[in-house]
């Protein structure tokens, strides 16, 4: 499962919770998270929760990433809906 985030640190760190709740209801699933920066990304190193980390700059990389992954999910609507269209 590979979570889409944003790139601002505050609503990663608010997307803390929900990541947790998934894992904690799946704990078989493989949950990488996508960040649009470096920043966004950092906060979700050494969470245990989350198996892979990732950071992509455009639409392109995130579109190869995903082709990895069975199910998509993204956290932040309005990210998700810029970066997603298409796919």
């Amino acid at each position: 499962m590979l979570l889409l985030a944003t790139s601002h640190v505050g609503n990663n760190l608010f997307l803390t919770p929900a990541i947790h709740l998934l894992k904690k209801n799946r704990p078989a699933a493989t949950l990488g998270v996508v960040a649009m920066s470096g920043r966004g990304s950092a906060v979700f190193e050494g969470n245990p929760d989350i198996d892979k980390v990732h950071t992509v700059y455009c639409r392109m990389q995130l579109w190869r990433l995903a082709k990895n992954y069975s199910v998509v999910i993204g956290l932040h609507h309005d990210v998700a809906m810029r970066y997603l269209r298409g796919l």
